[in-house]
């Protein structure tokens, strides 16, 4: 019997921090590799789209690289919101939709014109398409960090409405993931150290700004941190 190790959380925080500076598409890719592995192990054939059910379909090589690795393990990409299968995606559109929000609020979009190309997104298809700030590759990332806490986190704790200063000692226990936010409800993410964290922007009925947060991990000490502020708002799972 062949013994897994998964990568611990140290290495996927040294991959994570390469974010911060310039990649090639191969590195973010190894890095969503690291990071897949860590929640979900060791990714096997039977998980891969074969080159011949992608042949005829014109994708850019950073979904390309996906479905050809783990694109058949919908679970790590979908949950909340669906990432696209293959036979789903409109190529002919520009750019076309490969990610959608669970009730088709927000969709995220790209087009073939580069081996990683830059992300688009719109909550409605009357409005124009608008940079995203990210490349597919790096969509992905959060995307998979996204649904890992939602979805695979043994220990999670989801707060309705948190206020800036809270938000703020967080932020102190958890590292910014370094890539630009998504758009769709301002969400912005944080890893390190076995915690991982969403926040989306929130505003009261008077139109005061407060965040709704939810924090995920693998294990229940990475989060014993949080008892300095938590109250009965709070909602472990």
């Amino acid at each position: 019997m062949k013994f897994i190790m998964n990568p611990n959380s140290n290495t996927l925080d040294k991959q994570l921090a390469r974010l911060a500076d310039e990649t090639t598409l191969e590195e973010r890719f190894e890095i969503l590799k690291t990071l897949v592995e860590y929640w979900r192990g060791e990714i096997e054939p039977s998980d891969a789209y074969s080159p011949d059910e992608l042949e005829g379909i014109s994708i850019p090589a950073a979904l390309e690289n996906w479905f050809l690795w783990a694109g058949k393990f919908t679970n790590i990409m979908n949950g909340q919101n669906f990432l696209l299968e293959p036979s789903e995606l409109d190529t002919c559109s520009i750019p076309f939709i490969f990610h959608e929000e669970n009730q088709y609020c927000y969709v995220w979009a790209t087009t073939n014109e580069e081996e990683d190309p830059p992300v688009y997104g719109r909550e409605d298809e009357s409005d124009p398409w608008q940079l995203e700030g990210l490349r597919v590759s790096e969509h992905l990332i959060l995307t998979c960090i996204f649904e890992s806490i939602l979805h695979c986190a043994d220990h999670r704790v989801r707060i309705g409405w948190l206020e800036e200063p809270q938000v703020a000692f967080l932020r102190e226990h958890i590292p910014p993931v370094p890539l630009s936010p998504w758009h769709w409800l301002e969400t912005t993410f944080y890893a390190g150290l076995d915690r991982f964290m969403f926040t989306t922007k929130n505003y009261n009925q008077v139109g005061t700004n407060g965040y709704t947060v939810w924090i995920g991990s693998k294990t229940e000490p990475a989060l014993d941190f949080l008892k300095e502020i938590e109250d009965e708002t709070w909602h472990y799972l």
